[in-house]
């Protein structure tokens, strides 16, 4: 272990107390006296609590959002969302590599309309990437 490494353990340990202080602050608001170590003590004992709470909530976050996307992938075929009158509306959420982006894949399926379906494919701010008529394979 060098210098740098001690000098970068040291930076990081600073920055992580500056911003801990930071956080009690934003709560507490800035001390009266800054020199007052029992004031700069709360505000640190206030900001460790608050960070330990918003690294709970993001760990809570991630792991739902980890769980949705497995759900997601392990997906197979398309969801009915509704049927009416024969009508047959197919839906399926997925991540799209030629767009780079989540769309969501749409297949109308119309009875009136023998061997062929709509296909529809629909990006997530709300425009129509695909739209055409295509035979039933």
């Amino acid at each position: 272990m060098g210098f740098k490494d001690i000098f970068r353990r040291q930076k990081e340990n600073w920055d992580d107390a500056k911003l801990t202080f930071e956080i009690g602050c934003e709560l507490l608001g800035r001390p009266s006296d800054i020199t007052s170590v029992s004031q700069r003590a709360e505000r640190m004992t206030a900001g460790r609590k608050e960070l330990a709470r918003r690294t709970q909530i993001r760990t809570v976050a991630n792991n739902a959002i980890q769980r949705v996307l497995r759900e997601s992938m392990a997906q197979q075929g398309r969801d009915t969302q509704f049927e009416q009158d024969g009508i047959k509306v197919l839906v399926k959420n997925g991540y799209s590599r030629n767009t780079d982006s989540y769309t969501t894949d749409i297949i109308v399926i119309d009875p009136g309309r023998r061997g062929q379906h709509l296909h529809m494919i629909v990006s997530e701010q709300g425009t129509i990437l695909h739209e055409e008529w295509t035979t039933n394979h």
